[in-house]
């Protein structure tokens, strides 16, 4: 395994495996040592001849598997890397794709619009929730009027509800949404805030 950093060549007796997919971690510290990890084990150290070539401020084209002109290319693929501003301890090292690529939370596409209308003399608080998500989704509308739940509203149909406030008008206001679902067996759950407009009957 072979490192050069700002025209400072260094190699250590770590072999990376052939024919395979591997996770390597190359580790640098502020006093020039370089510590080698193949799929979280620790393989090889080192240190650089003039710690200051991994602690200088000079600007350097970066290469991954090849020299610093972009010559002596590796015979291989690399699947994603990523690059921190310090040294990893041994810990870190067996979760540097969690630090460096968090998993992202996934989203449901569900949308709320809220109203409001009269039935006669008594106003009304209406709550539309469109599913333009691709999974079936539960649904809990809240508002200072009730409650109102929806199971398993399909791909492409709305859930709708009138709350009665046994008033003839109301000031505008907020209701929540609540959505739950499964996407690729895992449960997601997020939470809508939707207003709707102030509304007077006669």
């Amino acid at each position: 395994m072979r490192t050069i950093t700002a025209g400072v060549g260094t190699t250590t007796t770590a072999v990376v495996p052939t024919g395979r997919w591997f996770e390597l971690v190359v580790s640098f510290s502020t006093a020039g040592r370089i510590t080698v990890y193949i799929d979280g084990a620790q393989a090889a150290t080192a240190t650089i001849s003039g710690y200051q070539a991994a602690n200088a401020c000079t600007s350097r084209t970066l290469h991954i598997g090849a020299n610093r002109d972009g010559g002596e290319r590796q015979a291989g693929g690399v699947d994603r890397f990523a690059i921190f501003a310090r040294e990893l301890t041994p810990a870190e090292v067996g979760q540097w794709k969690q630090l460096a690529f968090p998993p992202v939370q996934p989203t449901l596409d569900v949308t709320a619009t809220g109203g409001a209308r009269c039935v006669g003399s008594k106003a009304l608080a209406t709550v539309t929730v469109k599913n333009d998500d691709d999974v079936p989704v539960d649904l809990k509308i809240t508002t200072p009027y009730g409650e109102k739940a929806f199971t398993a509203v399909a791909p492409g149909k709305n859930a709708f509800h009138a709350f009665t406030t046994r008033a003839t008008g109301f000031a505008a206001g907020e209701a929540t949404v609540e959505v739950a679902a499964s996407v690729d067996g895992k449960a997601v759950t997020q939470t809508l805030t939707v207003a709707y407009p102030a509304q007077t009957c006669g």
